[in-house]
Parts: C-alpha cells; structure tokens; sequence
C-alpha cells in the first residue's frame, strides 16, 4: 500500500511540475478586500464561496522549470470550468510538450515523447488530477477541506486528503485577506514533498488570483507567469475536445 501512495505522490509531482504557476497579471487591481473573521469555520465557509463564484477561467502563461538538467522555458494555455473540467496545452518553440484535458469522460494526455517537463502516462486518474490542483481558484471542492488556525495568530490551515493516495496537501491561509500563501504537499511521514508558494495577488473581475507561484520538490523548482487572467469567460464548443494525439488515462 505504501509503496503505491508513493508512487501516485510521485505521479502529482510530475502533473503539478507542469501546471503550478508565478503569474503576473495584465490590467488587474492591486488591492484586496479584507476579512475579519473570528474562527476556521468561518474562514472556511467564505473561501468555499468565493471559488464557488469561479464558473470559469482562462489564462496564458510562461513557465520557467529548474532542474539538474537545466531551465526550460514555456508557454503555455489553460482554460477551466470547474469544477470538472479542464485544458492544460504549452510549447516550446512553437511545438507542443504536453496536451492535458479533462472531461467529464475522463482523462486525455498528449505529451511529447522526447520532453521530460509534462506528465508521464500512468495510473493517474481524473479525479485524482481534479484532487491535486485543489489550490487553483474555482477548484475548491465544497467539503474536501477542514480548516483549523494556523502557526501564527493571523493565519489559518486548510487540510485535504489527495484522493485514492495516503497524502494530504495542507495551506496557509493569511487570515486577512483570505488568500494562500503556501501549500504542502505531505507524505505519510508528514513531509512536504513538494511545496507552494503564492505571491502578489491581485482582483480579477473581482476575484483574488495569486500573482506569483513558485514551487520546490524532489525534481527541483519551477516559476510560471501569467500574461493574462479572465474570470467568468464563453469557452468555444470543442475546448474540452481532447487532442487525437492524446491518449485517456487510466
């Protein structure tokens, strides 16, 4: 059993390697509302209704990967209508790396044969993707999280079970203006195999979206930036249209 858990905490490393983002978004307001809440519920109950208000999104983005290997740069595309569905694309030179969808079918992934900066085909699941990227706004999943206070009088934990895997991802919530600050992914020994950081939010469409992410695991670091954010946008018919070349996951 343990040795599966590792081997899908491995596999949300790979998806997450990918997708997590430091992101720098154009025409946005700086300022954010703020908060006085007394107790985690509270916190917790105002958070899941923010994201509830997410229909959808759409945003391009650029992504720096470090690793022993060396940087890569990216660019890449993700459009969302959570809190199921979900396309991930990005390039390199004009070439696709990786086609990530996700439908209320399943899970389909194209990916470069000869990249190692997406996802490998493996065990993962849909729902278990959908589970990982619980800290992308709109992707809050109403009763997947508990909430109790944090280290510090002015924060907050949010607490999650990763799907069909024996890890959590736990987040810092600052208190205020309810926005992460950083979340874990934990192990069964309760160490963070990889870590996320949210910087310079910012209000699009009234809406609260980090401005920067950063990221650290085992396989080194990344940094993504966004060029643009729309919140509450018409997808085109098809975008949810997994890409021939992609294979469904299991």
């Amino acid at each position: 059993m343990k040795t599966r858990a590792r081997s899908t905490r491995t596999h949300y490393e790979r998806y997450l390697w990918a997708v997590v983002t430091a992101v720098s978004c154009a025409g946005c307001q700086s300022s954010l509302p703020r908060y006085a809440f007394d107790n985690p519920a509270e916190v917790l109950m105002a958070m899941e209704a923010r994201s509830s208000q997410i229909a959808s999104f759409s945003a391009r983005c650029r992504v720096l990967l470090a690793s022993g290997d060396g940087d890569v740069q990216l660019t890449g595309l993700v459009i969302a209508e959570p809190p199921g569905r979900l396309r991930l694309r990005t390039w390199k030179l004009s070439r696709t790396v990786f086609d990530l969808t996700l439908n209320e079918d399943g899970a389909y992934l194209f990916s470069s044969g000869g990249e190692r900066h997406g996802p490998d085909e493996s065990e993962l699941t849909r729902k278990q993707i959908l589970g990982a990227l619980r800290f992308l706004p709109g992707f809050m999943q109403q009763g997947a999280w508990r909430a109790r206070r944090g280290l510090t009088p002015d924060t907050y934990a949010l607490i999650s079970q990763l799907p069909d895997a024996n890890a959590l991802v736990q987040c810092a919530v600052d208190g205020a203006t309810l926005t992460e600050q950083r979340c874990d992914y934990l192990d069964d020994r309760n160490q963070a195999e990889m870590s996320l950081a949210f910087y310079d939010y910012r209000l699009v469409d009234g809406i609260a979206w980090p401005g920067r992410i950063t990221g650290h695991g085992a396989r080194g670091s990344f940094e993504i930036r966004f060029d643009s954010v729309e919140v509450n946008v018409e997808h085109p018919d098809g975008a949810f249209v997994p890409s021939r070349r992609a294979k469904k996951l299991p």
